[in-house]
C-alpha cells in the first residue's frame, strides 16, 4: 500500500475538556465558500483544558515511510484563552516525541523556543504534532496528541477539522 496523504476527522479522535465536556459542539458546513476535506467540524465553545487525541493502526500507512501529523484547525473571531503553552505528541514503536512551548495563538510575549502555526493554502491553519517512522515489521497504534492541561482558564473559538499525516 502506498499511502501519499491521510486525514481523518476529529469524529475519530477524542476531542475533549473533561471538566466541562459540553463546552463542544459539532457542526455542518461552517464555511461554504471554502471547502472542507470533512462534512463536520467541532467547535470549541468554552472549557478550561483542552485534549485532542488521535490513534491510526499502523497496517493503514505505507511501509518505509516517515509522516508528519498535523493537527488542522481554524478560530473564531472572538476566540480567547488559546494563547497559552501547551504540548504536543506522538508516540510509536516505543518511540515518543513531545513539543513543549506550542502555541495555537500568539501571546503577548514571545520568546524563540515557542512554536507556533503555519497557515495553509486552503485557509485552515496546521500545527505540526511531530514525526514517526513507519518501517517493514512495525505494527501497533501510532497515537497522536494535543493537550493543554496547565493553565486552567477559559478557552473558546477553536474550531477543529482533524487530523492530518503527510509523508515527509
Amino acid at each position: 500500500m502506498n499511502v501519499n496523504l491521510i486525514r481523518y476527522s476529529h469524529r475519530m479522535n477524542e476531542v475533549h475538556d473533561d471538566q466541562w465536556p459540553e463546552g463542544w459542539m459539532n457542526v455542518c458546513g461552517i464555511d461554504m465558500n471554502n471547502p472542507q476535506w470533512f462534512p463536520e467540524v467541532c467547535i470549541l465553545r468554552e472549557g478550561y483544558s483542552l485534549g485532542i487525541q488521535g490513534k491510526i493502526a499502523s497496517e493503514m500507512l505505507s511501509q518505509k515511510t516517515t509522516y508528519v501529523a498535523y493537527l488542522v484547525f481554524r478560530t473564531t473571531r472572538d476566540t480567547r484563552g488559546l494563547a497559552v503553552p501547551a504540548k504536543t505528541k506522538v508516540s510509536f514503536g516505543g518511540i515518543e516525541i513531545e513539543s513543549e512551548n506550542v502555541y495555537l495563538r500568539r501571546p503577548q510575549f514571545q520568546q524563540e523556543n515557542y512554536v507556533f502555526p503555519c497557515l495553509r493554502n486552503d485557509g485552515w491553519m496546521e500545527m505540526k504534532l511531530g514525526e514517526f517512522e513507519c518501517n517493514e515489521g512495525d505494527d501497533g497504534e501510532v497515537e497522536m496528541a494535543f493537550e493543554e492541561v496547565t493553565q486552567r482558564n477559559w478557552k473558546s473559538g477553536l474550531i477543529v477539522e482533524g487530523i492530518e499525516l503527510r509523508p515527509k
